[in-house]
């Protein structure tokens, strides 16, 4: 088990409405669009570190995609570590875009 660096979950108690109006928790459609990108595909990790709770961190990558970065950009995570320029914009583009969990 490796947790993706760089990224903070949704709360557990932090609602998403889907487009048919209807609230919803937004980790479990986070936990969703993560299963569907890398379902069926080959993940690479390099080590991170090790979070507080023991468990390792590693930046992840589907081929070129890293996968940090598309679930920013995509609005299902926030950027947790502000010195990596790349998720800051994918969070800030996320949020223009009301993707994800930034759906009003």
């Amino acid at each position: 088990i490796v947790r993706i660096a760089g990224l903070a979950a949704p709360s557990a108690d932090r609602t998403c409405r889907r487009l048919d109006g209807l609230a919803v928790p937004c980790v479990s459609r986070a936990e969703s669009y993560l299963e569907l990108l890398v379902r069926g595909r080959a993940v690479a990790c390099d080590r991170a570190g090790v979070a507080e709770d023991g468990v390792p961190l590693g930046r992840c990558r589907i081929g070129e995609i890293d996968i940090a970065e598309q679930m920013v950009r995509q609005g299902w995570a926030e950027a947790a570590d502000r010195d990596q320029p790349a998720l800051v914009m994918a969070e800030a583009q996320a949020k223009r875009q009301k993707l994800g969990i930034w759906r009003d």
